[in-house]
């Protein structure tokens, strides 16, 4: 295995950036193991994962049915033990989450640890910034292609997306977002493309010589302006309660000032005001509102209501309460 691939993991994990991994092969899939064992090693927690395809899996999701094609694969003699064992175990032994492009819309205010996008063809630039922005500060996104001759095919590679478009006056799409979005990831310096063996492909310079970065006092991971604001909001807060400890969760200091406009609104208990919290994906508007809730608890309300487009939009925001 190509050292860069675990520097660039931990540097991540470090930084508390997603790193990102376009695997490209018909094998791909046998390398998420690996990725994934390179990220539990460099975090305390075991991540979860989110996996995203288009109709077909070719796993199954469900424990005795994965028993049952390893039994056909056996018969068939398609089942190799060095490679589907380990991807066996990975699947059953890691919780993982399945989701249909189509219904992308119910993982949103969910968090993961690594997300799989499988049938790229498949996916739109919403479902992408849905699905990615899911994934949690130090988390891992994998992107997996089938076999190209040169990533210059993924520029033509045809979208599910251009059929609404094509018409007979116009049958021919200029498939402009691929190309735009493969030149961005030169620019990217967390992602890495790599082959099926984990042969990393220069596509950018970026990742020719990094190094691992050291960091010699845990509280100095951050030292940006931001964090040092967010810092001493939290240490001018320390004594006051149940302020301060909610703040003490808190990752920016916008997510501080919201949750602190929040607990002022409850704790003044004249039930007219109404507050609006706006961002984009992945800001954590759930996480401070599920603070705030909590706060509320303390303040001695008795009926409080949330409303959500899914159930399984709330479940970042009962971790926080």
């Amino acid at each position: 295995l190509d050292e860069r691939i675990r520097i660039l993991i931990e540097n991540a994990v470090k930084k508390g950036h997603r790193s990102f991994f376009i695997v490209v092969g018909d094998r791909g899939r046998d390398q998420i193991v690996n990725l994934f064992t390179l990220l539990s090693n460099a975090r305390t927690k075991r991540p979860t994962v989110l996996w995203t395809y288009k109709k077909e899996l070719n796993l199954s999701s469900h424990k005795k049915k994965r028993l049952k094609q390893i039994k056909r694969m056996k018969n068939k003699g398609l089942f190799d033990s060095n490679v589907d064992s380990p991807f066996d175990l990975f699947v059953s032994g890691t919780d993982i989450r399945y989701c249909y492009y189509k219904d992308t819309h119910k993982v949103l205010g969910n968090t993961f640890g690594m997300l799989v996008v499988q049938d790229f063809e498949t996916v739109t630039p919403n479902a992408l910034c849905r699905t990615f922005e899911t994934v949690e500060g130090g988390g891992m996104i994998v992107l997996l292609l089938h076999t190209m001759n040169s990533l210059k095919q993924f520029y033509t590679l045809a979208m599910d997306v251009h059929d609404r478009y094509r018409t007979e006056a116009g049958g021919d799409i200029q498939p402009r977002f691929n190309e735009r979005f493969l030149l961005s990831l030169a620019k990217c310096k967390n992602c890495i493309v790599m082959d099926d063996e984990t042969n990393i492909l220069p596509i950018s310079s970026n990742i020719r010589d990094i190094k691992a970065i050291e960091i010699e006092n845990e509280q100095d991971v951050f030292q940006s302006k931001q964090q040092r604001e967010l810092k001493e909001v939290q240490d001018s807060l320390k004594d006051t309660q149940p302020i301060g400890n909610l703040v003490k969760e808190c990752k920016t200091t916008d997510q501080a000032k919201v949750v602190m406009i929040l607990v002022d609104s409850i704790s003044e208990k004249t039930l007219n005001t109404t507050v609006s919290v706006t961002a984009g994906r992945g800001r954590g508007k759930s996480a401070a509102l599920g603070l705030s809730i909590a706060s509320s608890i303390v303040y001695g309300y008795s009926n409080i209501y949330v409303t959500a487009p899914s159930p399984e939009n709330l479940k970042t925001l009962f971790d926080f309460v």
